[in-house]
């Protein structure tokens, strides 16, 4: 029986290269952004990773996501420190475009968290190891270029990334053989977390929207005073 961990690699190597390509993703290598962009980008990983660290934590004791639960791997409190370091806030305002592809991200969460928890271990694949991998790079490059600047994103209380992903792997390769059964639709849904955060790329490479420009928000409706959302505070 093939390892989880490989087949997920395998299943999602095409939708990781499509994510890997999008212009946001090269305009964040290039370091050739502006403070408004990375504020967004900043906010609509914050929303992903607080919706999915949540349920993460509600659920540590479900058999198969207590496997793969790694506290020290979750990035809420960094994400925070680094919006209120670049926005002076924690809610800034976002384009609605971007708001609506953030809502879509976080009711899939939330619709596996009621239903198929265990799934939630694709988007915690995509985004963990994505972050010890491709994130642990684009830290580097912007540490080179605004080492003055908040990227508490990109550090850990630990340096050893490689024994951290091996680790990640040796523990999704026990729901692999525990529950082979979980496995294709393990990989399709990492597929489609992949889908997921390819839209928050392209709302994120569309700037600000005039309002006549606006996406469709959950109601189908897109009569929108402004193109930007102002942001809600949380309870």
């Amino acid at each position: 029986m093939e390892k989880l961990s490989l087949r997920l690699r395998e299943f999602t190597a095409q939708a990781h290269r499509q994510a890997e390509g999008a212009d946001f993703v090269k305009k964040l290598f290039r370091g050739q952004f502006t403070d408004s962009e990375y504020i967004q980008y900043l906010w609509a990983l914050r929303e992903v990773y607080v919706e999915m660290e949540k349920w993460m934590e509600k659920q540590s004791q479900h058999p198969a996501l207590s496997l793969v639960f790694f506290p020290e791997l979750f990035r809420t409190q960094s994400l925070n420190q680094d919006l209120q370091a670049w926005a002076g806030t924690t809610e800034p305002e976002v384009p609605n475009h971007l708001q609506a592809e953030v809502d879509n991200y976080i009711h899939r969460l939330k619709e596996l968290a009621e239903n198929r928890p265990e799934l939630i271990v694709a988007h915690a694949y995509v985004r963990y190891l994505g972050d010890l991998s491709g994130g642990e790079m684009l830290g580097r490059v912007l540490q080179a270029r605004f080492g003055d600047r908040a990227l508490n994103f990109y550090r850990y209380d630990f340096d050893d990334f490689e024994a951290k992903k091996n680790l990640y792997r040796e523990r999704l390769d026990q729901i692999g053989e525990k529950w082979p059964d979980w496995i294709e639709e393990i990989c399709q849904e990492a597929e489609r977390a992949f889908d997921l955060n390819g839209a928050l790329f392209q709302a994120l490479s569309q700037g600000e929207r005039r309002p006549s420009e606006s996406a469709p928000l959950a109601d189908g409706s897109n009569k929108l005073k402004s193109p930007m959302a102002p942001r809600p505070e949380r309870a």
